[in-house]
């Protein structure tokens, strides 16, 4: 009895720095589906994720430097003020990238610039930011490496600036069913996962009702099967019905 007693409490033992290690473990940085979580990772996506860049400030300022890699970059910004928000994207060396915003008045949106160091967007490597404005502001920058989302037919809504959550295709072409009520400009642009300009399916003021379509099938303007986002320019409500056609 005596044996099997020290036997049972030597299992114990190491059952107890088994669960330590397991605990204490590297996170590999991978994150399952959201869902509702903190995780920052869209419902229905998995991603490996890259630290969240957070700057802030008052008034007109140069940021520090900060990296970007090579994916989609996701710029998060709010401003309260009563004039000019202005925030421009630039290169260490000094060069104008893109405009990230140019809004009067307070602001909350989204905005999305591809870094695969195309013509169209930005190349891996520290930037910074210049930004004009009379109020406090904040910028995050996400940067999501996205593996897999929701594939398919899906429906994305929303209002104002806005990057929604990425989204799977497959072979064939995909329909966007678009809408938007607003008096302002409305632009809706395709990027892939790796940051690649894919096509701009709406460029219109105001209110607006219309389709578009992009084939995986080859051509200037078409795409590979994967996940993709979409870069969403509104002052009002609108909707974006995806399906395969």
């Amino acid at each position: 009895m005596a044996a099997l007693a020290v036997l049972i409490v030597a299992f114990v033992a190491v059952a107890a720095i088994g669960s330590v290690l397991q605990n204490n473990g590297v996170d590999s940085g991978t994150n399952a589906p959201s869902g509702d979580d903190d995780s920052g990772v869209p419902k229905g996506a998995t991603s490996d994720r890259i630290d969240d860049i957070v700057l802030s400030g008052s008034g007109d300022a140069v940021t520090e430097r900060f990296e970007l890699k090579s994916s989609v970059a996701i710029f998060h910004m709010t401003y309260e003020g009563d004039s000019n928000f202005i925030v421009w994207l630039l290169t260490s060396a000094g060069e104008r990238v893109d405009l990230l915003s140019n809004e009067i008045g307070s602001y909350s949106g989204s905005t999305l610039i591809g870094v695969s160091g195309s013509v169209i967007g930005a190349s891996e490597g520290e930037h910074y930011l210049e930004i004009k404005s009379s109020g406090p502001w904040e910028v995050l920058v996400e940067q999501p490496i996205v593996s897999s989302a929701t594939p398919v037919p899906l429906t994305l809504t929303g209002r104002g600036d806005d990057v929604p959550e990425p989204f799977q295709i497959s072979d064939g072409p995909v329909r966007f069913d678009i809408s938007h009520q607003g008096s302002s400009n409305f632009i809706v642009s395709l990027y892939d996962s790796e940051g690649h300009y894919i096509d701009m399916l709406a460029n219109e003021i105001g209110s607006y009702s219309g389709s578009a379509t992009v084939s995986t099938g080859g051509g200037i303007f078409a795409t590979t099967p994967g996940v993709h986002y979409l870069d969403v320019k509104a002052d009002g409500d609108w909707s974006i019905e995806i399906s395969k056609m």
